[in-house]
């Protein structure tokens, strides 16, 4: 009897140990609750299953209550300076029978059908993460954000923890073991003394600010990618300026080295301004932070201190800085490069003048210069490789349509929106050979709605003026922009020019020139009534009837978008 026993015994040792093996060296499926200590060991390197995902060491485990199996783990964050180890606590309920091992929130890395690769990546992820929060750099994104906020692809962001720390004292950037729990906890790690085994288990979240929203969003690491100048850029020689300017833009340009440089350029909605100021940006590779009326509070008070902190962040990060009809921030600025937009027909006092360095006055497009822009954005096309176009008849329109409208002359803007609408016209409709055609029928349609919206809207207008002798001014007159009341903000800052309001000069620029399509998909034959089409980016869809069907009910769905637009594109002729 007493063998027998014994015999058990050493049985179910013998299974135990048989059991702990299969777990520790990855060949098991499943576990069962009792045996999750075998599974998680202190020292363990384990990859959390859940988003965000992360490869973590286990640092703890404890049954507690004999219900909950508790595991703390830790990774490693930046403040710019060190690695410090950031808590997590992982809590396992008691389960009845076998749970399979992949369905469980951490998994060791031996159960990595790729442990290799999956290493390799997270190291290099691990090394991106750690250049990111020593370093101030100027990023663009790859994918979606993780966190916060929805970012586009063409959306540039600046990555320096040092700034964000700064804005945002008082907050935990990290959840480090807490003293009293774990007074021997993991220590911090000095960064000139990393591992790859500290790179495997560096955080993949990081702050950056977008220098489009003018927000701190975060991000994932692997998201990013570092901007690099363009070899190719679309710079002064591929838009339409006058050669005077830009000789004289790029002469000062060459010769700043750094200095103060503050430009004015003002001229009529839509014809280079704000296209000016990025190409200056490629052209020195230098981040353009651009700020307008809608970035700044309409608190008198807090005003100051945000422009400060605005001028502040470009400087620091050796940015072109941009402000759109706010010529009272001149004074605010010592160093550094500032490009300013205006409308036209503003008045400027002497002691404005006298605090620019060059002014530079935009007129509106001409022939030569609209065809130019037309051309553009042919040749972005032509660069494409789904879509054609018929390059001669759609140039030929262009010169028809600016010949024979007088009234509806597009500027570079409206040029760049009817391209967008065209072109989600033409993706519509494939050809039997599953490409793209674009021609100068598309341009007809779009054309049509837009000339059915302006009679609607000089309708509407006339019909105002006739119930309110003292009505606004209309947006249409031809030589004199209607100035937003947003200008009396600023009234307790000194003499200040009108600022735009619908009429915003960065919203009538040429700066969308300078990105790839993305077409609306738009059947302009069935919404004609409206008279309206949104201007946001939407995916390309299948071509044929659905594709068709689809765009006008995403287009239809929006149609307000266009009437807030459109109606700062045009004025009312003589």
């Amino acid at each position: 009897m007493r063998r027998v026993a014994q015999m058990s015994s050493e049985n179910s040792s013998s299974s135990n140990e048989d059991i702990s093996s299969k777990l520790r060296n990855g060949s098991a499926d499943t576990v069962t609750f009792d045996n999750l200590h075998h599974l998680f060991q202190s020292g363990d390197m384990v990859y959390k299953t859940q988003s965000p995902h992360q490869i973590c060491q286990v640092w703890l485990t404890g049954l507690v209550d004999n219900v909950v199996f508790q595991i703390d783990a830790y990774y490693l964050g930046c403040d710019g300076l060190i690695l410090i180890p950031i808590w997590e606590r992982f809590n396992i309920p008691r389960y009845q029978g076998e749970r399979r091992i992949v369905d469980i929130v951490l998994n060791p890395t031996v159960y990595f059908a790729d442990i290799r690769g999956t290493l390799r990546d997270a190291i290099q992820s691990g090394k991106w993460y750690v250049i990111l929060s020593t370093t101030m750099t100027h990023v663009g994104m790859r994918a979606s954000t993780m966190g916060d906020q929805g970012s586009s692809s063409k959306e540039t962001l600046i990555v320096d923890i040092s700034v964000y720390r700064e804005e945002h004292k008082g907050e935990i950037l990290f959840h480090t073991f807490p003293a009293d729990q774990f007074p021997s906890a993991p220590a911090e790690v000095q960064l000139d003394s990393l591992t790859d085994e500290h790179y495997a288990m560096c955080s993949k979240d990081i702050r950056a600010y977008n220098l489009q929203s003018h927000e701190w969003s975060r991000l994932h690491v692997d998201d990013l990618v570092k901007i690099t100048s363009d070899p190719n850029p679309v710079g002064f020689e591929n838009i339409a300026l006058p050669d005077d300017h830009m000789k004289m833009i790029k002469a000062l340009l060459r010769t700043n080295k750094g200095r103060e440089l503050k430009c004015l350029l003002h001229g009529s909605p839509g014809v280079g301004k704000t296209f000016t100021t990025e190409c200056a940006a490629d052209f020195i590779q230098k981040p353009l932070y651009s700020i307008s009326g809608h970035d700044l509070t309409r608190n008198a008070e807090k005003l100051e201190q945000q422009l400060m902190q605005h001028i502040r962040r470009a400087a620091k990060w050796d940015c072109v800085l941009v402000f759109e009809d706010a010529d009272y921030l001149l004074e605010r600025r010592d160093k550094g490069i500032l490009f300013m937009t205006a409308s036209e027909g503003i008045e400027f006092d002497s002691a404005f003048k006298s605090k620019i360095h060059v002014s530079l006055y935009y007129p509106p497009l001409d022939q030569k210069r609209t065809l130019g822009i037309w051309r553009m954005n042919l040749d972005k096309i032509d660069r494409s490789n789904d879509l054609f176009s018929k390059y001669f008849d759609i140039m030929e329109f262009g010169k028809a349509h600016w010949e024979d409208n007088p009234r509806l002359r597009y500027n570079g803007r409206q040029i760049r929106d009817a391209f967008t609408i065209a072109v989600g016209l033409a993706k519509s409709s494939p050809t039997p050979e599953g490409s793209f055609l674009l021609d100068d029928g598309h341009f007809r349609q779009v054309a049509d709605i837009l000339e059915k919206f302006d009679d609607h809207i000089f309708a509407e207008e006339e019909t105002h003026s006739d119930s309110d002798s003292e009505a606004i001014p209309s947006v249409y007159a031809e030589d004199e922009d209607t100035r937003s009341d947003d200008s009396q903000l600023y009234s307790d800052l000194g003499p200040v020019p009108g600022i735009d309001g619908e009429d915003e000069d960065v919203q009538s620029d040429n700066s969308s020139l300078n990105s790839d399509f993305r077409p609306d998909l738009v059947d302009a034959s069935n919404i004609s009534k409206n008279f309206e089409v949104s201007e946001h980016q939407r995916r390309e869809r299948t071509g044929g009837r659905r594709g068709e069907e689809e765009a006008i009910r995403e287009a239809e769905r929006e149609i307000a978008d266009l009437r807030a637009r459109r109606a700062s594109y045009y004025r009312r002729p003589d």
